[in-house]
This record gives structure tokens, C-alpha cells and sequence, in this order.
């Protein structure tokens, strides 16, 4: 998946979001090429401008791709970075300040996601085939570990595979493990409750936006 463009909403006003995908079989699984693109019209200008903003490629296995993977979460040590630390420097709203705090074990971050968050959706309990939290407490944990090795914050560009692997037991006392797979990229497992692998991240990459971030409290993290 590669993100082009942030879709952005102006003045409160209303947009139209334009999703576009192409099927095509694959032996037993279904490929589904996908674009979201949106129209805007600038002042001055008698067409709207339209913008690319997200691109990707989804594979539709059948069977389910459970592998039973389990994963131990590393316990917490007392270099662990809270909440208020975390989104002293992160931008996100309060339904996704996902991460109760950070630690660091070995070569990766452990990153707990937060209990008592708002509803993601509404209505709440309307169900979904995936967690999109869960991919957030994984780019998220991801992040600080190129804020504490690197001193910058990047905001997501691409990855080149996420596998939902299990339903999972809710977003409560969930974990992401991340950790550097090469030069501003990373590799990230959200577990569940239990220790279940839910949803493996490779290779995601972010832009790094301008300026530097301090290290200060993060540099406990750097692997």
C-alpha cells in the first residue's frame, strides 16, 4: 500500500471519497487492486482537481490465514515512556491515542495499546474485519522507534505487506512489537490478549516530516 496524499477535510464542509477496485483471480484467492481518489475545486479554476491519495494492492485468501503465531510480549521495565510523553510529541486525537506507553527489550519496542479510548466508529458495535486501531498501535510503536534511533517523526508512505492473521479478542491489553528492518523501515506484530499474532506489518516506511524531534525521553527506546 503506498499513501500519496493526506485526504483532508476543509472548513467542515462535506467530501466525496471515490474508492475504485479491479478483481482479478489469482488460483484460489482473489486480488483486488484499489485506488481512493477525491475532486476538489480550487478557486479560480472551472474543473475540479482530482488527487490520487491511496493505492493498494489486497489479497483475498480463503480459509483464513491464522497461523497460530504467538508472540511473548516483553515485560515492562521502568525506562517506560507514557502516554502524556508520547502524545506531547504525537498529533493524534483522542479516539486514536492508542498507546498506553512504550518500552524497549533488546532490538525492539513494545508499544501496549491504551485502555478507556472513546468509540473508533459509530455505532460502536457495529463489527468489522479488522482492527484498523490495531494498524495505528502499529505504525505508531514504529514511529518511536525512528524517533529514538533517528530524532525525526515520519508520517506513514508505504508498506509492502499486512496479513490479518486472527480476529483477535478486542484492542484491550493488545501489543505491538516493533522493530528496524533496515534503514527507515520496519517490521511490527500486534498481539492479542493471549499472545495471538492478529496482524503482521512489514516493511513500512514513512516521509519524514521537517525538523528534528528531540530525543529526550525517547532515547530509552533507540535499538
Amino acid at each position: 500500500m503506498a499513501f500519496h496524499a493526506p485526504f483532508k477535510f476543509y472548513r467542515d464542509e462535506p467530501r466525496t471519497l471515490t474508492v475504485n477496485v479491479t478483481y482479478e483471480a489469482d488460483g484460489g484467492d482473489v486480488v483486488a487492486d484499489c485506488q481512493v481518489s477525491g475532486e476538489r475545486t480550487l478557486v479560480g479554476r472551472d474543473e475540479p482537481e482530482r488527487t490520487v491519495h491511496f493505492t493498494g494492492r489486497v489479497r483475498l485468501r480463503g480459509g483464513g490465514a491464522e497461523d497460530g503465531r504467538i508472540r511473548k510480549i516483553p515485560g515492562a521495565t521502568e525506562d517506560m515512556v507514557g502516554s502524556a510523553d508520547i502524545y506531547d510529541t504525537y498529533f493524534h486525537g483522542p479516539a486514536y491515542r492508542v498507546l498506553e506507553g512504550a518500552w524497549r527489550s533488546e532490538d525492539l519496542v513494545a508499544g501496549l495499546f491504551a485502555s478507556d479510548l472513546p468509540p473508533n466508529h459509530e455505532p460502536a458495535d457495529r463489527p468489522m474485519l479488522a482492527a484498523p486501531r490495531l494498524v495505528e498501535l502499529a505504525f505508531q510503536t514504529a514511529g518511536l522507534v525512528e524517533i529514538a534511533s533517528a530524532e525525526r517523526m515520519g508520517l506513514p508512505q508505504a508498506f509492502e505487506r499486512l496479513e490479518l492473521l486472527k480476529a483477535g479478542e478486542g484492542e484491550v491489553e493488545s501489543a505491538a512489537l516493533a522493530r528496524p528492518a533496515g534503514e527507515g523501515v520496519f517490521d511490527v506484530d500486534v498481539t492479542d490478549a493471549t499472545g495471538h499474532v492478529v496482524l503482521s506489518l512489514k516493511g513500512y516506511r514513512t516521509s519524514a516530516l521537517p525538523g528534528t524531534v528531540r530525543g529526550g525521553v525517547f532515547r530509552v527506546l533507540r535499538v
